[in-house]
C-alpha cells in the first residue's frame, strides 16, 4: 500500500500572459498547471545552488574578460610607441650614420618601455585581483 502524500497549499499570483503560457504548456504535456508549478519549484530548489554559482561565474568571466581586453589595449599602445621610437632612432641613424648610437638609443628605449610595461602589468594585476575579490564575495 502506497503512503498518501500530504500537500501544503501555496498561492502564487501570475500575470495573465504567464498564466496563459502555463495553461498551454500544461495542455501540451497533459498535466495540470499545479503539477507543472510543483515540478518548477522542485527544479528550482534542486538547482538553485548551481544556478547562483553560474551567475557568479558569468560575472567573474565578464570581469576577467574586461581586464584582459584592457591589457591587450595597453600592449597595443606600447607596440605603437615602440614602433614610433624605433623609427625615430632609425631615421637618426640614417642621418648620422652612427650605428653604435642607434643601438644605444634602441636599448635605452627598450629599457624604458620594459619599466613602463612592468608598471602597467602591476596595475592590471592589482585591478584584476580587486575586481575578482569583490565579485567573488
Amino acid at each position: 500500500m502506497t503512503k498518501k502524500r500530504t500537500y501544503y497549499n501555496l498561492y502564487v499570483g501570475l500575470l495573465e500572459q504567464d498564466d496563459k503560457r502555463l495553461a498551454e504548456l500544461a495542455k501540451q504535456e497533459g498535466k495540470s498547471k499545479t503539477e507543472l508549478a510543483r515540478e518548477a519549484v522542485r527544479f528550482y530548489l534542486d538547482n538553485r545552488e548551481r544556478i547562483t554559482s553560474n551567475q557568479k561565474d558569468t560575472l567573474l568571466i565578464r570581469t576577467v574578460k574586461g581586464c584582459f581586453e584592457r591589457a591587450i589595449a595597453i600592449l597595443a599602445r606600447q607596440n605603437v610607441e615602440i614602433g614610433t621610437l624605433y623609427e625615430l632612432a632609425w631615421q637618426n641613424h640614417e642621418l648620422t650614420g652612427d650605428e653604435e648610437r642607434f643601438i644605444a638609443v634602441v636599448n635605452n628605449v627598450k629599457q624604458r618601455l620594459r619599466k613602463k610595461l612592468v608598471d602597467d602589468e602591476r596595475q592590471i594585476a592589482d585591478g584584476m585581483k580587486k575586481k575578482i575579490t569583490d565579485k567573488a564575495s
